[in-house]
């Protein structure tokens, strides 16, 4: 999770108890956006294709993710996936 996930929900949990529902379900969900487009390294990932299925690449280490584990390590140059 990164700092702005965090933050975020930080905010969100501030509403909440001031009694903004709306305000807190609005953070609330720009962090969970902002965390499924994020690898545990803390990159942003690009949608690509992986043994025919739809996967997730990350642009900083080049990990893999197909349904939310780690399926393989791209060995393509990473200056060229960013």
């Amino acid at each position: 999770m990164t700092e702005k996930v965090v933050e975020l929900l930080y905010r969100s949990i501030i509403q909440h108890l001031a009694g903004n529902e709306e305000k807190s379900k609005e953070y609330t969900e720009r962090a969970r956006r902002i965390n499924k487009n994020t690898c545990r390294c803390g990159g942003q990932t690009v949608l690509c294709k992986y043994n025919r299925r739809l996967a997730r690449i990350c642009t900083e280490c080049g990990i893999v993710l197909q349904d939310g584990s780690v399926a393989q390590r791209c060995w393509v140059d990473s200056r060229r996936v960013g």
